[in-house]
């Protein structure tokens, strides 16, 4: 059956709208014209606030090249690797993103600098970087309204942001984009910690294993100034270095799988910590708790075909960080409906495989890039949708909008899939 048209990509009509569409507007076909190479232009942002009728704050603008003490290319540009396409399914995201060209990514340090976020909103996230003059550094930043408010706190350490505009705390990010940005700088002006917006326990365990310093600008939404965590403010840094992909350009996942990300996540893996009497499974099933999106309807008889291959069940979630790091880095087939908790395909044995269960209507290529890009085999099964059933992909487009919709598992799919890698 036919799913739902997705939305256009417009532009909005009310300066009110423009805060809240500015993320969805520069990550889609617009972004184009609000950029000087791949990084967002203050001039070109002022003109599209104008023709909206809306007013870019009166404040100056610093060029980047002027701003920044130094600058250097820590991957140059190329076309990216071709990754190819599993066999047995056709999900539409396997037709549109064979092959994704890696951007230039340079890393910038900055002196005497200060930054200010709001990060109040996960999906509507804002900061900002100002000289010592109070100017605002052109491409370093993301939003449309930039502030600089009273200084509240100096961080003499150097220092690297490792957030970017997916400020959500999720795993997958943090272990493919996030965390190598740390080592990513300090190949470039050495050592020094790195910063998220908002506080991430699992990535404070991560970064602890790696001996790397991790700390949090904010807290959680849902405080204010005075009465509670601090998810609004400016800080001032006297050595911060920034990476271009934080702004515009990331290319999810890892960059496209690039040989300084896949390093990364081997550093993670040397330093397991082994367990005879830690958690162990061969094949294991990631379940979702419930409430969460993309619940399988039928999961009584996926559960039950899963179990006549020898897979365990669990969430990943309800164990501690230590226990999911020894029980996936034994996990040979890891299986579970497209989301965060197939990132621990970065911690499987080389020659294991990766099941995905795909959402219909909404998926996206990650999980199959890095699977590729690690040499792990890779299944997909396209589930059915609930209400639209089988979906005819020639009236399809991608739209988050169903990002949050349950599936149905064809058992039939599931079983020849698991029969080609069990």
């Amino acid at each position: 059956m036919t799913a739902p048209a997705a939305p256009k990509n417009t532009p909005p009509k009310a300066p009110d709208d423009l805060p809240t569409h500015f993320l969805r507007l520069t990550r889609g076909a617009l972004s184009g014209v609000l950029t000087t190479d791949w990084l967002f232009d203050a001039e070109k942002i002022r003109a599209m606030l104008a023709d909206a009728d809306a007013a870019w704050p009166e404040i100056g603008v610093a060029p980047l090249d002027e701003a920044a003490a130094e600058r250097i290319t820590v991957m140059p540009p190329d076309p990216g690797p071709e990754i190819a396409a599993p066999t047995f399914d056709d999900h539409y995201v396997f037709h549109r993103n064979q092959r994704m060209p890696r951007l230039r990514l340079d890393a910038f340090r900055f002196r005497d600098v200060r930054l200010s976020f709001d990060v109040s909103r996960m999906g509507r996230p804002e900061f900002y970087l100002f000289d010592r003059e109070g100017r605002l550094i052109n491409g370093m930043f993301f939003g449309a309204a930039p502030f600089l408010e009273e200084v509240e706190e100096e961080i003499d350490a150097p220092s690297v942001l490792i957030d970017d505009f997916f400020i959500k705390p999720n795993i997958c990010h943090f272990l493919f984009d996030k965390l190598p940005r740390a080592f990513l700088a300090e190949s470039a002006f050495g050592a020094r910690q790195a910063l998220l917006f908002h506080p991430f326990g699992y990535a404070d365990e991560i970064a602890a294993m790696l001996g790397l310093p991790l700390r949090a600008l904010a807290g959680r939404p849902g405080g204010q100034s005075g009465a509670g965590p601090r998810v609004r403010g400016t800080v001032r840094f006297a050595d911060l270095v920034l990476l271009s992909d934080s702004f515009n350009g990331l290319r999810h996942p890892a960059q496209v799988g690039s040989d300084a990300h896949l390093a990364v996540l081997a550093r993670i893996r040397a330093r397991i910590p082994k367990d005879p009497d830690g958690p162990q499974a061969r094949r294991f099933m990631i379940e979702r708790a419930p409430g969460l999106p993309r619940n399988i309807v039928n999961a009584e008889e996926t559960r039950a075909l899963a179990a006549r291959f020898g897979f365990a069940f669990g969430d990943p979630a309800t164990m501690s960080v230590r226990a999911q790091l020894q029980l996936f880095a034994g996990v040979e087939v890891l299986m579970g409906v497209h989301g965060a908790g197939l990132a621990n395909l970065a911690f499987q044995p080389d020659g294991g495989s990766v099941v995905e269960l795909h959402a219909p209507l909404c998926g996206t290529h990650a999980y199959w890039y890095m699977a590729r890009l690690r040499g792990l085999g890779y299944e997909s099964v396209t589930c059915q949708d609930p209400e639209f059933g089988t979906v005819d992909y020639r009236t399809v487009q991608h739209n988050a909008a169903h990002n949050r919709r349950d599936v149905v598992v064809p058992l039939d799919r599931l079983e020849e899939a698991l029969s080609r890698v069990c």
